[in-house]
């Protein structure tokens, strides 16, 4: 059982970790590039560009998955395995805490300052909206819970793979090369087995952007391209949220039985 007062104590060191580690500002600094980079490159290309507010605020929904991959990757990759790696696991695995406690407060901490870097992405986006065009559209802070469920979902899909590896830097690899080759594996089942890829975290993803599509969630084309074609299919709402919330229940739970069972070496 997790000991709830425990996790409540405890979560504040992992923040404080956060805090003093050069990551999390070099992650502060890059979450302000993409949101500016984004709210820039129409008019880098084209001065006189006319972007329309649901345009702007789909392309920032849309960048946000990047920068919460990159909060999994700066903050959750050795969150687990640091304690094997610079061995502290040995005072800090023997105290009468429960491994599972231990798990759940750092998991909590890190998805607070993770949290807070998406909520800076989400309200300099939302600030400029409002000064340009004076209108924040609804569905952007619909797209914003969407993505603090998608956070909550990929901070525990590395937990499960930091508390397997003791190299924080092989975690952050093998996360990274699972996100870049997934929409290859969404590409392939969807237009070689001709299914949906409902058993994938990043096809659920997708939800983050179609809440401004309309009638077009839960639709799927196909384009005729030779023999094989193009098949997209998109997910329901309710659909994308289930597979996120089976990523991190699922996800923290491995993690939870592989922590408690990793032996100090």
């Amino acid at each position: 059982m997790i000991e709830v007062h425990k996790v409540l104590s405890l979560y504040r060191f992992q923040i404080l970790w956060h805090k003093r580690s050069m990551a999390l500002w070099i992650l502060l600094l890059l979450t302000l590039a993409v949101v500016a980079g984004i709210i820039f490159e129409p008019y880098l290309l084209n001065p006189r560009a006319h972007v329309s507010v649901h345009s702007v605020a789909e392309s920032l929904s849309g960048g946000s998955t990047f920068v919460i991959l990159l909060a999994a990757l700066f903050l959750g990759s050795d969150a687990l395995s640091r304690e094997f790696q610079r061995k502290t696991a040995y005072f800090l695995l023997p105290t009468p805490v429960k491994r599972v406690t231990i798990l759940t407060a750092k998991f909590l901490g890190t998805y607070i300052v993770s949290g807070v870097l998406l909520l800076i992405y989400f309200g300099v986006g939302a600030g400029y909206m409002a000064v340009a065009y004076h209108a924040v559209p609804v569905r952007y802070f619909a797209s914003m819970a969407l993505a603090y469920l998608y956070l909550a979902s990929l901070l525990a899909f590395t937990y499960m793979f930091s508390a397997v590896f003791d190299s924080g830097a092989a975690v952050a690899t093998l996360i990274f090369m699972i996100v870049i080759f997934g929409n290859v594996v969404i590409f392939l089942v969807e237009n070689v087995m001709h299914i949906e890829p409902w058993f994938w975290l990043w096809y659920g993803t997708g939800i983050i952007t179609l809440v401004y599509a309309g009638s077009y969630i839960g639709d799927y084309s196909h384009i005729s391209l030779g023999p094989m074609g193009n098949t997209t299919y998109n997910p329901y709402i309710w659909e994308g949220i289930l597979i996120m919330l089976g990523y991190f229940i699922i996800s923290f739970l491995v993690a939870a039985w592989c922590f408690e069972r990793k032996e100090l070496r």
